[in-house]
């Protein structure tokens, strides 16, 4: 965040040019003025924190976050651009971390079908407060994951007859998740399965990039990018997409629902930053700042 308080990926929702500290502060009296949300509650410092939620266009818009005085004015510490998911992505156990550098969030989970411990920034700090619940520990939640994105392209859709694009998310694990999983409990055959099916897959690749490019090769992918732990690269099947404008601005914004490894992510991309047009049954290709809604379940609560 600089000086002037313009966070980097307010170029996702719509606002790609520069902004003064005027106009920076134009919008956030438009957020307080016309907030979906406003939530409180009291830390265990005794501070009353809390969560201004304002839209810009449908479903995206910006989270101030601050303490109130005893006057109840509204201190702003920090806020950051979103875009909301409504399906859920993954129900099990998340742990919470608070970041280094302000005092927001990034929650962690491992999904079997990824392969990998997701981090995402937290979009609802507001819930881990009011729950009192500890950091660093997992609780059971359901999360919500989407993302935003300064940069990205539309690429052709495969034949490959597995591609799936229903609305609905897998919430199952595959065979290799379940194998995953045993392996973490101690399963040798579970182990020795793994190693043998890489060896194998690893072949089949190396065959098939002889003939083939490779994102004819690979259906959909989700892995880490870059130094921030919260930043990945994505290859997603396009299963729904809108056009939307900034309300503000009135730049135009790119909403798709994508399905990646069976992770349903909702995204956001500035019309200008994508190349390509979207259409279902084509795949979206980009970098994305991954973030996370999280509902926990109310018996855990403090």
């Amino acid at each position: 965040m600089s000086a002037t308080g313009t966070h980097r990926f307010l170029r996702a929702i719509g606002f790609s040019k520069p902004l003064s500290q005027n106009e920076f502060g134009d919008i956030v009296e438009y957020i307080i003025e016309n907030a979906v949300s406003l939530k409180k509650t009291t830390t265990e410092e005794g501070s009353t924190y809390a969560e201004i939620k304002g839209e810009i266009a449908d479903a995206i818009g910006i989270i101030l976050c601050g303490d109130y005085n005893d006057n109840d004015v509204l201190h702003l510490d920090h806020y950051f651009p979103y875009i909301e998911n409504s399906i859920m992505t993954v129900n099990d156990k998340v742990s919470i971390n608070k970041r280094v550098d302000t005092s927001a969030f990034t929650g962690m989970c491992d999904d079997m079908r990824v392969g990998l411990s997701l981090i995402f920034y937290l979009q609802n700090a507001i819930e881990y407060y009011a729950g009192r619940f500890k950091e660093n520990e997992p609780y059971l939640a359901r999360v919500y994951l989407a993302g935003l994105s300064l940069s990205g392209k539309v690429i052709l859709g495969t034949a490959n007859p597995q591609s799936d694009f229903s609305i609905t998310g897998d919430e199952g694990l595959t065979k290799r998740g379940l194998m995953i999983q045993k392996a973490e409990m101690g399963d040798q055959n579970a182990m020795d399965w793994i190693i043998m099916n890489d060896i194998r897959n690893t072949e089949i690749v190396k065959k098939r990039l002889k003939s083939q490019d490779v994102y004819t090769v690979v259906d959909t992918s989700f892995y880490p990018y870059g130094s921030e732990s919260d930043n990945y690269q994505i290859v997603g099947n396009i299963i729904n997409w809108r056009l939307v404008k900034n309300r503000i601005t009135g730049e135009e914004i790119y909403k798709l629902l994508l399905k990646a490894k069976d992770i349903i992510i909702s995204i956001c991309i500035n019309k200008n930053d994508i190349m390509g047009v979207p259409a279902i049954g084509r795949r979206f290709k980009g970098n994305i700042w991954l973030q996370g809604r999280i509902d926990y379940y109310e018996e855990q609560r403090q």
